[in-house]
């Protein structure tokens, strides 16, 4: 349930992210004013700012599931392993869940984990890939818009 809910408020703000992108670069096209720029950077860092309450909230609600997932897991494995002990190994109904358990808890937890780590990386991508190709401002290529230019005048 929780999943699905992440899922479907990330969804929106995607959609609002592109849609705010595309009205943006049609609106620039026909006319760009300081009044338009301004208009859409008060949109796009409401947007930034849900964004971050969102990643807030389920930062917490996550950490709850690994820990959830953790103990259910040391849990029915120590279940599992103390019925064996006590009645030897015969594959009763009790040990076979307690097993499947563990194993359905341990998947879960990998497939979460798997999926942080591969949008830590995609992240981290990103921003190596915008330090290595800084945005240049010219105008009109007659001279670049940077800090030194800005001292020399």
């Amino acid at each position: 349930m929780n999943c699905a809910l992440w899922y479907i408020n990330c969804k929106g703000i995607k959609i609002a992210s592109q849609s705010l992108s595309e009205c943006f670069r049609r609106d620039v096209d026909r006319e760009c004013t300081a009044k338009l720029i301004s208009r859409y950077r008060y949109l796009w860092l409401n947007l930034s700012e849900q964004l971050q309450l969102l990643g807030n909230a389920y930062a917490r609600t996550y950490s709850t599931y690994c820990l959830f997932m953790f103990v259910n897991i040391t849990i029915a494995i120590y279940g599992a392993l103390s019925e064996i002990v006590d009645h030897g190994f015969g594959f009763s109904f009790k040990e076979m869940g307690l097993f499947v358990d563990a194993v359905y808890c341990s998947t879960l937890l990998f497939i979460f984990a798997d999926c942080s780590h591969k949008s830590t990386l995609k992240i981290d991508h990103f921003i190596q890939a915008i330090e290595m190709n800084p945005a240049v401002v010219s105008l009109k290529g007659y001279a670049h818009v940077n800090r030194e230019l800005l001292t020399s005048v």
